[in-house]
């Protein structure tokens, strides 16, 4: 009896549709499409999706849509997903029936979200989310980038009906000569310390003493003495006079 080719059955068993494809966001387009019941007697769609590019495109991924009517979430779901393929509300507007439903997504594309989960113990792929075509995190058929990498090359550069912002001028060369200083401030001037007094007031300059009228070699008369009354005395008798210098040169008294 021949050897058997483990080997090669071993490669072939990996190129199965069974072995999963990484998990990843992939374009796909469904290609089969079946309108049937859920264990629980629900509304349910068997849909069969291939993969458009990549490294893994020609894979089919299986997947299905049941409708929970008596769950909020799960109808917002469904229909979200729904219209990442295409089948927005206005089409169930018109109310269509599940074989409808069903023709109408054949050959709708959407980008899935695919991972891997075991199933009766065999790792399986799963479609976890529809998105629209252009959505998701991972290249197109390809695995996610690694976290931390670079972003991908320079912006592209701004279209004919835009004007490009010039650069920034460089630091100037070393062989220009430097411009010229500022000028210097004008000092301000010296103020006097804080324990200077200020100086005294002047005081007001003094007539000149007045000379003597000359008298032609005699000798010049006595200030004139002007007599004024003085209070009487207690005991009564004459109002004696007082007298005061005067610059009339009289010594006559004042008259009464």
């Amino acid at each position: 009896m021949a050897d058997i080719p483990w080997d090669d059955l071993m490669d072939a068993a990996e190129g199965s549709d069974f072995a999963p494809i990484p998990q990843s966001d992939y374009d796909v387009k469904i290609v089969e499409t079946e309108a049937t019941k859920s264990s629980t007697d629900k509304p349910m769609w068997k849909i069969t999706a291939e993969v458009l590019n990549g490294p893994h495109a020609g894979r089919k991924l299986f997947t299905q849509q049941t409708l929970s009517m008596d769950s909020p979430d799960a109808l917002n779901m469904f229909f979200r997903q729904m219209a990442a393929a295409g089948l927005t509300a206005e089409f169930f507007k018109t109310k269509p029936s599940n074989e409808r439903i069903a023709e109408a997504l054949m050959g709708r594309q959407f980008r899935a979200k695919v991972t891997i989960r075991e199933w009766q113990g065999v790792p399986r792929n799963n479609i976890k989310q529809w998105n629209p075509i252009g959505a998701g995190g991972g290249a197109p058929g390809g695995p996610p980038p690694a976290s931390g990498a670079a972003p991908g090359g320079p912006p592209p550069p701004p279209s004919s009906g835009t004007t490009s912002t010039p650069p920034p001028p460089g630091p100037p060369s070393s062989s220009a000569p430097p411009p010229p200083a500022a000028p210097a401030a004008p000092a301000a001037p010296p103020q006097p310390p804080a324990s200077q007094e200020a100086p005294a007031a002047q005081a007001p300059a003094q007539a000149p003493p007045q000379s003597a009228p000359e008298t032609n070699g005699a000798a010049a008369p006595p200030p004139t003495q002007e007599l004024q009354p003085a209070a009487a005395p207690a005991g009564g008798g004459a109002d004696p006079w007082v007298v005061e210098e005067r610059k009339t040169g009289s010594s006559e008294p004042p008259p009464f």
